[in-house]
């Protein structure tokens, strides 16, 4: 199974759509009994998801209380 391509294209996005690839190695994968392709999205889990919420939530009150979060960009 994959579920992330280099240089991913939109079509992997659209992949629910039945229509054949236009990009010659997913086209060629695609054809092969023994490879099942998905779109990459391996961490869209209920636990992921509330996890990067909880996490940005609490970024952004540290932030907002201690002027600094754990993980903040300095640029």
């Amino acid at each position: 199974m994959l579920d992330a391509f280099e240089d991913e294209t939109a079509e992997m996005q659209q992949i629910n759509s039945h229509a054949p690839f236009s990009e010659p190695l997913l086209a060629d994968l695609a054809k092969r009994d023994n490879v099942l392709l998905s779109p990459h999205m391996a961490f869209h889990t209920e636990t992921a998801v509330t996890n990067m919420v909880n996490g940005s939530l609490m970024s952004l009150m540290a932030f907002n209380q201690e002027n600094q979060a754990e993980f903040e960009l300095r640029y």
